[in-house]
C-alpha cells in the first residue's frame, strides 16, 4: 500500500470530522450535523409531483447518488452515509406510530395543545424532505402547517432539527443515564468486598 497515500486519506478523514464535530466533541451531533449538511444538498422534492409520487419504498438509488456526490468533497464513504439516511427513514417511521397525529385547526385537540405533537409535524416534514413520506400520512402533515404536502416538503432544513447542541447533549446523556446508574461498583482488597 501507498503511505503517502493512506495519511493523505486519514488526514482527510480527520478534517472531516473535525469540521463536522464543530467542537462538540460527541460523534452523535457530529453524525448529527454530517447528515444535515447532507439534507440541505439533497434535491429539493417540493414540486407537487415529487410529493404526489411519494410511497412507502425508500428511494435508495437517490440517496446513493446523492450520497456519491457528497462524498466528493467530504471524507465519507457514500454506502455508509446512505444506510445512515435509510437509518434515518426508518427509525422516524417507527416513532410517527407513537406520536398523535396533528389536529386540524378547529378540533378539540387543537385547543388542547398538551394533546398535540410539534414533533409528528417535524418527522413528517423531514420524510417529505426525502421523498419517504408515506401517503396515508400526508392528511396530519396537511393539517399542521396548514398547506399541501408540497408546502411540508418546502419548511427549512434549520427547522427540523434542534440548534441548541447543549440541549442535545444533555439529552443525549439523560437518555443514557439509567446505563450509568446500573450496577454496584465494588472496591476489592483481599479482606472484605465494600459496596
Amino acid at each position: 500500500k501507498d503511505h503517502a497515500k493512506y495519511a493523505a486519506a486519514v488526514r482527510r478523514s480527520s478534517e472531516a470530522r473535525l469540521h463536522f464535530d464543530a467542537g462538540a466533541l460527541s460523534e452523535p451531533v457530529m453524525l448529527r450535523n454530517l447528515f444535515l449538511e447532507w439534507l440541505r444538498g439533497l434535491s429539493p422534492n417540493t414540486s407537487r409531483e415529487a410529493v404526489a409520487s411519494q410511497t412507502d419504498i425508500i428511494n435508495n438509488k437517490a440517496f446513493l447518488k446523492h450520497s456519491m456526490g457528497f462524498a466528493q468533497s467530504h471524507a465519507v464513504v457514500p454506502g455508509r452515509l446512505t444506510e445512515l439516511v435509510r437509518s434515518i427513514v426508518q427509525l422516524s417511521r417507527e416513532t410517527m406510530a407513537f406520536l398523535p397525529p396533528a389536529a386540524s385547526p378547529g378540533s378539540p385537540v387543537a385547543q388542547t395543545p398538551e394533546l398535540t405533537s410539534p414533533g409528528r409535524g417535524r418527522l413528517e416534514a423531514l420524510l417529505a424532505k426525502l421523498g419517504a413520506l408515506p401517503r396515508s400520512w400526508e392528511g396530519g402533515a396537511t393539517a399542521e402547517a396548514g398547506g399541501g404536502p408540497e408546502d411540508i416538503a418546502a419548511v427549512p432544513v434549520e427547522k427540523l432539527f434542534c440548534q441548541d447542541v447543549l440541549l442535545l447533549k444533555v439529552v443525549i446523556v439523560a437518555a443514557f443515564a439509567p446505563l450509568y446508574a446500573h450496577g454496584i461498583l465494588r472496591c476489592v482488597d483481599h479482606r472484605s468486598s465494600v459496596a
